[in-house]
């Protein structure tokens, strides 16, 4: 399995805007420029620290007497890359350092990483559409179950024998008391799934549906299973 580590900072620019220009500036301009010059460079050199803090697992790694372990580790487990990234942040030079001329060392792998974080949302999108699908379905559940054998109508037996309400029951026999050739119960899941999503759909495909004992038998399309069962919903709350 793959792990994936990300770091995140927080709380940028908070000295900026805490500290203000020392009293006695005359240049206000000036000053801050320079100033910012030098918290630039500063946190260039601080970006190379914190590489090799996290690619040695050791805050200790930037001591002066660790530096060349560290230097050896990073060579031995990482890429040329990181070695050639660190060796251009923490080497000394005359010439400022500037965040552009660091793309060009890590450049190349943003590719990986942004075809990595794609495959990601389309990993989180398929996730998030199967709960979509199983929330829909269950409020499918939730009615039917909801229409049928209400307690308040126990004491009528053809309540549910008649009209819309037969046809709902017979579907929903049809939905999940299917049997086998001997009459065994047989649970069909990808049966229920694929019933469900046509119903939801309204589809126009026609089905048989048989009364458990074979009284009576019903052609109907799934379209007008789903216009019974909106018109059978509505008719509980009035």
């Amino acid at each position: 399995a793959v792990v994936s580590t990300q770091s995140t900072g927080n709380c940028v620019g908070v000295l900026d805007m805490l500290v203000s220009v020392p009293p006695g500036v005359t240049d206000e301009k000036s000053y801050t420029i320079q100033q910012n010059y030098m918290h630039q460079q500063k946190d260039i050199v601080d970006l190379g620290k914190l590489v090799v803090c996290l690619s040695c697992n050791s805050l200790a790694a930037m001591h002066q007497n660790n530096l060349s372990k560290s230097s050896e580790m990073i060579s031995s487990v990482y890429s040329q890359d990181v070695k050639m990234l660190l060796q251009h942040i923490l080497q000394k030079s005359l010439q400022p350092k500037k965040v552009n001329d660091l793309m060009p060392l890590i450049g190349a792998r943003f590719y990986a990483h942004i075809e990595r974080l794609r495959q990601q949302c389309d990993r989180t999108e398929a996730e998030l559409v199967k709960e979509l699908e199983n929330g829909r379905l269950f409020r499918l559940l939730c009615k039917i179950n909801s229409i049928l054998d209400r307690p308040e109508h126990q004491l009528d037996p053809t309540w549910c024998e008649a009209g819309e309400r037969h046809l709902l029951k017979i579907f929903r026999n049809y939905l999940f008391h299917k049997v086998d050739d001997v009459g065994a119960p047989w649970i069909d899941l990808p049966h229920i799934l694929m019933t469900l999503n046509k119903l939801d759909a309204g589809s126009s495909e026609q089905i048989t549906l048989t009364s458990p004992h074979e009284q009576s038998v019903m052609i109907c399309s799934y379209k007008d299973v789903r216009y019974n069962f909106e018109k059978c919903y509505a008719e509980m709350f009035r």
